[in-house]
């Protein structure tokens, strides 16, 4: 296989991208992640194996390779010009061949939702316009980028604004 094929979830995969010798299992295993992770999700074939990175903002990323898949919690890039992927935070790893469908769907459920708790755990709500938000798109623990951009930070009477 040569290159990167980026393709949206629920679109097609073209037969160019697809790793040959599909372990057993593959097929439901992308159709799980196409039905449980959360919208949007962007999907990306690389190597033999296929990485998801799901939600917005990004909450987690699953990496289904033949023998294993890797769950992590989403980690904004930094904010230097160039710099688009994420970081991740690893939460775990299945080894799905070597145990029955039931207890790696379960396993794999449980760190999907860990990565999502930790995630949002992170979030802060901003004190100006009263959304809840990922530290990426705050500029401190009480003000979001949008409020310090439109100068709607603290104003010199203390009261919030609208």
């Amino acid at each position: 296989m040569t290159g990167v094929s980026s393709h949206p979830v629920t679109g097609t995969v073209d037969d160019a991208s697809r790793p040959e010798n599909l372990p057993e299992g593959w097929e439901e295993w992308l159709a799980f992640f196409a039905a449980q992770l959360p919208r949007p999700v962007d999907r990306e074939e690389h190597g033999g194996s296929v990485t998801f990175v799901a939600g917005d903002p990004g909450e987690v990323i699953v990496e289904l390779a033949p023998h294993v898949i890797r769950i992590a919690e989403y980690v904004a890039p930094p904010a230097s010009p160039g710099t688009t992927a994420p970081r991740r935070r690893w939460l775990g790893r299945i080894y799905w061949q070597r145990m029955s469908p039931t207890l790696a769907i379960a396993a794999v459920e449980a760190l999907i939702e860990a990565a999502r708790e930790t995630r949002h755990a992170r979030f802060r709500t901003c004190t100006w316009c009263e959304q809840h938000l990922p530290p990426e798109r705050m500029v401190d623990e009480t003000t979001c980028r949008r409020c310090a951009i439109e100068s709607l930070g603290p104003p010199a009477d203390g009261e919030g604004h609208a």
